[in-house]
């Protein structure tokens, strides 16, 4: 798989001396791992890289290796737009399309250079050089191991890359118990653990690190999870208000979804949160139970089977009786 654009990824890192790589909007353990995954393999090959991403990531991923070094566009969006103009060669990392890097599109659309794909996502805009898509994949980190290994630079695998890229897989498969799960995934988790990971640091750093009012957050969702037997559906529904009464940071509300999907006879679960001017709905599935194209149709969104994302531009309560007709309609 991909011989042809590794040749041609090869035959660009040669020719590039400034590389820029950006993530999505909002970014999470994958677009985070994988982009400082990639930042340290490419310094070590000598290359001047910079990580550039819409806005804030989560404090539960800043202890992974030179995350200070990300740069904020949203913060710091004068220098990133003139770092953006002096690259060679950009990297768009887990995401399909450039509207997912929100006020940073424009200035990656502008850019004329190189520009490579590197994403497992669904129905991949055509806006990249060379695409390094596989939807099949658990994690984009788990694609960019491949094109390591695939490059023949597995030696090049350092304890901190390692660490971003095992970051990002242990993520996106809900530590290792969503169905992506695959056996190349363990594969590749073998591997870095030979690498230097240490898999209680990762885990107990991304898990078992809550502020007191993220966990407070957590106990308010839980109790106000709601249940629809007939529908096999759970949803949580979370107020502005809410969320600033627990002085909610960038990423506390990340695996809350997943609660839901812990009650017996529950095989959908949906995390409704209000977002500025709009409704924004976070959904999680078992098994062959798919809520992407839900989320696409219904809620300008999508993703992938089992883990899906959305928006509505209803009031909450308008968007909770929409989702409940929306799933009632699915059955």
């Amino acid at each position: 798989m991909f011989s042809t654009e590794i040749q041609l990824l090869e035959q660009l890192l040669i020719s590039s001396k400034n590389i820029v790589i950006t993530a999505h909007a909002r970014p999470d353990g994958d677009a985070i791992g994988s982009s400082l995954g990639l930042y340290h393999f490419l310094k070590g090959r000598g290359h001047n890289v910079s990580v550039i991403v819409p806005d804030d990531f989560p404090g539960f991923l800043k202890w992974l290796p030179d995350s200070e070094e990300i740069i904020i566009f949203e913060r710091d969006n004068e220098s990133a737009t003139e770092i953006i103009r002096k690259s060679d060669l950009m990297f768009s990392l887990d995401y399909n399309d450039t509207a997912r890097l929100n006020k940073l599109q424009e200035v990656f659309d502008k850019h004329e250079t190189s520009k490579v794909l590197i994403d497992h996502h669904l129905q991949p805009t055509d806006f990249a050089d060379i695409n390094f898509s596989n939807t099949k994949a658990a994690a984009t980190a788990e694609i960019l191991f491949d094109i390591i290994k695939a490059m023949d630079a597995q030696n090049e695998i350092t304890e901190d890359i390692a660490n971003c890229l095992y970051v990002g897989i242990l993520t996106d498969t809900g530590k290792f118990q969503y169905s992506n799960t695959t056996s190349n995934v363990l594969e590749i988790a073998s591997y870095l653990v030979k690498c230097g990971v240490d898999v209680f640091v990762p885990y107990n750093r991304i898990y078992n690190n809550f502020s007191l009012s993220r966990m407070k957050l957590f106990g308010y969702g839980l109790r106000n999870l709601k249940i629809k037997k007939e529908l096999s559906l759970a949803y949580i529904a979370l107020t502005a208000n809410s969320m600033r009464h627990f002085n909610a940071q960038p990423g506390d509300t990340e695996g809350l979804v997943n609660e839901g999907l812990r009650v017996q006879g529950v095989t959908m679960s949906v995390l409704i949160k209000e977002d500025k001017k709009m409704i924004k709905m976070s959904f999680r599935s078992k098994g062959d139970r798919a809520v992407n194209e839900l989320a696409s149709k219904n809620f300008e969104g999508g993703g992938h089977k089992n883990a899906a994302g959305g928006r509505s531009f209803l009031s909450m309560e308008e968007t909770i009786e929409k989702l409940l007709k929306v799933v009632e309609n699915e059955k």
